[in-house]
């Protein structure tokens, strides 16, 4: 997957406001972005929050799933990408990353 610019994606909930997410079996669509022209979603079911690109084509795959243990109060989420990789950032603190020339289509 060849991306040519660098970008960053924010999203946060607070638990108590919102004190369902991240719980089973609770589905939440956070937010849709893009890494250039490809469209993404960011979205959790339970505890897992799936990150995809190619939303809503026949070419659609989850970049990262992983589990999310929240803390209490403000929880902040991010996903930045460069041309080299793409990371998932929770809170500050880097939780995956991979690099995008690792998927071939």
């Amino acid at each position: 997957m060849k991306i040519n610019k660098e970008g960053t994606i924010f999203f946060s909930f607070d638990t108590n406001q919102n004190p369902k997410a991240f719980k089973d079996p609770n589905t939440v669509k956070w937010v849709d972005f893009q890494i250039d022209n490809n469209k993404g979603t960011i979205y959790s079911e339970g505890e897992t929050l799936n990150i995809t690109l190619f939303s809503e084509s026949a070419e659609e795959f989850s970049i990262f799933h992983t589990k999310i243990i929240p803390q209490n109060g403000l929880n902040k989420v991010a996903v930045a990408w460069s041309p080299h990789e793409i990371k998932l950032f929770m809170n500050g603190e880097k939780i995956q990353s991979l690099n995008p020339n690792d998927f071939k289509f």
